[in-house]
């Protein structure tokens, strides 16, 4: 049998850390809706999508700007209207991000699934939003 080691509790440096590095989010969301304004001005000068203007063909970069300053304003649902991405990806950044400050504070704590499964049917999901949204109207940006 394997001697159980105590388990320490986390120091005041782990604290201060985590601490900031809870902060550091807020932050930057802050600094996006304050910088909000100046991407408005950006959104004006952004060409129109090739493929869509083409083909009239959603690629799967379209909406991803709508999406961002969706998000940026708080609504959420409108953001996934536009493309679901941007949102995805916050969850996932989310979740590693809390699982990065939870490891910091001695917590081996798996918010992410290992599953290759899982990552396989996520990426096999999105793929089929991006073909479904040029064929059904109310998933269109």
């Amino acid at each position: 049998m394997h001697p159980q080691i105590p388990k320490s509790k986390p120091s005041r440096r782990q604290w201060l850390l985590a601490g900031s590095l809870c902060v550091l989010p807020v932050l930057l969301f802050l600094a996006a809706r304050w910088l909000r304004p100046a991407m408005l001005q950006v959104f004006v000068h952004i060409p129109v999508c090739p493929s869509y203007e083409k083909l009239h063909l959603y690629c799967p970069g379209c909406g991803n700007t709508r999406s961002v300053m969706a998000l940026l304003r708080g609504d959420i649902l409108g953001s996934i209207r536009y493309n679901v991405t941007p949102v995805l990806l916050a969850v996932l950044g989310g979740l590693w991000y809390v699982q990065g400050i939870l490891r910091v504070l001695g917590k081996r704590v798996r918010l992410l699934p290992q599953s290759l499964w899982f990552w396989l049917g996520l990426i096999a999901l999105v793929l089929l939003y991006y073909i479904l949204r040029n064929f059904i109207p109310w998933m269109a940006p």
